[in-house]
């Protein structure tokens, strides 16, 4: 029969297991962070999508392409905001062309986001992407 020393975990043990899983957690979380940034990237993409075949529709219709978003005059009828609100959409536009840009909302859980703040896309299919500091980062943003 055990004795009551040999049935249990010493506190020591349990601080140990307690310890690693800590470290661990802590070397885990900030990749674990970064790929679900870039998976979240991937809202701001579809929403540009949507808004260019939105775009060309609009053009087949009207032989000019739409200068805003809903409730504008002449505008999409697509919401200023991707599905769960991480990126606003914006579009300018003109008889020739287009211009159409997500930005992670600077409140949104996307803000951290500081590689690829915007997303633009045009209406000859050209990709960019900015960081919030301004710089060039589309091979970062639409080339993964």
């Amino acid at each position: 029969m055990a004795t009551a020393a040999e049935r249990g975990v010493t506190l020591m043990e349990l601080l140990t297991a307690l310890a690693i899983v800590g470290i661990v957690s802590a070397l885990a979380y900030p990749g674990f962070r970064g790929q679900l940034l870039r998976a979240h990237r991937t809202e701001a993409i579809t929403g540009l999508l949507t808004l260019a075949a939105a775009q060309e529709r609009h053009f087949m219709a009207h032989r000019a392409y739409a200068t805003g978003l809903e409730g504008s005059q002449g505008g999409l009828p697509i919401s200023s905001h991707t599905a769960s609100g991480r990126y606003g959409l914006s579009v300018s536009g003109e008889a020739g062309g287009y211009w159409a840009s997500a930005t992670a909302l600077p409140n949104g859980p996307q803000a951290a986001d500081r590689e690829c703040a915007t997303l633009t896309l045009d209406a000859n299919g050209t990709r960019r992407a900015y960081s919030a500091s301004g710089e060039d980062s589309t091979m970062a943003c639409w080339g993964r």
